[in-house]
């Protein structure tokens, strides 16, 4: 960890605003300036005599992925007595997805200045019944943050609809991919927004990670008939039966420009013509498969 970074996480100490990936979870805010939002996860602070490791959540208010939250976590070791604190480690996230990898600590404790400790070794008990932000996963604390009213998000109610819009949902977002190869219009954050804006949408928490794991298995499955059907386009019908299949995946994508959640990441440019896009790529596909031969 660098010099500056090192000097900024121990002022984040200092100030009572900094976090660590943990298991059991429950984040209570305790700590809000202009710039940031600090959370200590309560149902994981570790204390054994004087030393204790906890976990906390920073939250800034610049969120360019917006309604994708970013946010970071970092793990925290103190000794109490001494007023001391280590940065043992830190994970940057973009929704529910790390970003990066994980950044190694500080290799010595060092002394904390201020009461950045207190809460930590002397009042972290009392956050559990605190009247303030709170959330059972950083996640779902991170994207609620800088709402202007925040609150526990009641749990809702899986029925069959929200189940069937979901893999809805996922479908196209594994489709997403072949949607930009027929000249359509794609957010570069695609999946993480729409995991996001679902689960704004329907309320369900688990809704964000389903879509992420399942649209990328899906994605493979695709990619791979994909490759079998331009490997196979060799003759005429073949390459007929290769140009359905894309016309299909294709008015996915157009279905995907109407959708409430979708519409804002993926476009269709103006004159957009579907046949003329999948007569494009197959033809292309067909190229290069001769050109391997």
């Amino acid at each position: 960890m660098g010099h500056r970074k090192r000097l900024w996480l121990t002022g984040m100490i200092s100030l009572g605003i900094v976090g660590t990936a943990a298991h059991a979870e429950d984040w209570r805010e305790f700590k809000r300036s202009n710039e940031v939002v600090g959370a200590l996860n309560v149902a994981d602070v570790r204390k054994s005599g004087s030393s204790v490791e906890f976990s906390m959540l920073i939250v800034p208010k610049a969120q360019p992925l917006a309604p994708v939250p970013l946010y970071t976590i970092v793990d925290v070791r103190a000794d109490c007595a001494a007023r001391t604190a280590q940065v043992v480690g830190a994970q940057n996230f973009a929704g529910a997805m790390p970003v990066g990898e994980r950044t190694q600590g500080d290799p010595d404790l060092k002394q904390s200045k201020g009461d950045g400790l207190d809460l930590i070794c002397d009042h972290s008990a009392s956050l559990s019944s605190a009247p303030s932000t709170w959330a059972s996963t950083a996640f779902n604390f991170a994207l609620n943050a800088w709402s202007p009213v925040i609150a526990s998000p009641p749990a809702a109610a899986q029925t069959q609809g929200m189940e069937d819009r979901l893999n809805r949902i996922i479908r196209l977002v594994a489709a997403a991919p072949l949607c930009g190869k027929l000249g359509m219009k794609l957010d570069v954050y695609l999946p993480f927004k729409a995991g996001a804006l679902l689960q704004s949408e329907t309320g369900d928490a688990a809704s964000y990670g389903r879509l992420t794991s399942e649209a990328s298995r899906q994605r493979r499955i695709l990619d791979d008939g994909l490759r079998a059907a331009a490997h196979s386009a060799d003759t005429d019908p073949q390459l007929r039966g290769a140009k359905k299949i894309f016309l299909g995946y294709g008015q996915t994508c157009i279905a995907a420009t109407k959708d409430p959640v979708l519409s804002a990441l993926i476009a269709i440019p103006a004159g957009y013509d579907l046949e003329a896009a999948v007569d494009t790529l197959a033809t292309s596909l067909l190229k290069a498969r001769r050109t391997a031969k």
